[in-house]
């Protein structure tokens, strides 16, 4: 492993994960639907842990197209 990257490990955690599947150039609006439209509904709320993104086998990093998992770490509102 390049000396540039570490290993972590993660605590157990509930995490919310939605798909984006259009062109990496907007995940940011999946982003704003995520804290601005589904969590103030949704009944969780984002908690103090790490947020991480998981692409798919198929994401294509010339292009920008394929699809990604955002997984945002969350626990029950009340």
């Amino acid at each position: 492993m390049s000396a540039s990257f570490r290993c972590v490990e993660l605590e157990p955690q509930r995490y919310a994960v939605v798909e984006h599947a259009g062109h990496i150039s907007i995940r940011h609006q999946t982003f704003h639907s995520i804290w601005n439209g589904w969590l103030p509904t949704s009944g969780f709320k984002a908690v103090d842990a790490p947020e991480f993104e998981r692409y798919s086998g198929d994401y294509d990093p010339v292009t920008g197209a394929g699809v990604l998992e955002i997984r945002l770490p969350v626990e029950p509102s009340a």
